[in-house]
């Protein structure tokens, strides 16, 4: 893990690579953190073993939508599944 800290905005940046199931494949995580302690941005990266980019998502818009749909926030998850009377 390496850790870069931007003199100009005081943004901490963390890097970790994590190797893959593929023999010779990786991923690289990258999370900024501002100086309040919030989370700015949050990545992961997949290569193959060429070092080939395969993958290259956000994962902190992903973990803002499991929250939102945790608290019941969106309407599709706050709605009732009907039970069937048997009638």
């Amino acid at each position: 893990m390496s850790v870069l800290i931007d003199p100009s905005t005081g943004n901490a940046t963390f890097n970790t690579v994590s190797p893959g199931k593929v023999p010779g494949s990786y991923a690289t995580y990258e999370k900024v953190v501002t100086p309040d302690g919030k989370s700015a941005k949050f990545s992961k990266k997949v290569f193959d073993p060429y070092g080939n980019l395969i993958s290259d998502k956000d994962k902190l818009e992903k973990m803002s939508e499991a929250k939102k749909a945790a608290s019941g926030s969106d309407a599709a998850q706050s709605k009732k599944p009907e039970v069937p009377t048997g009638e």
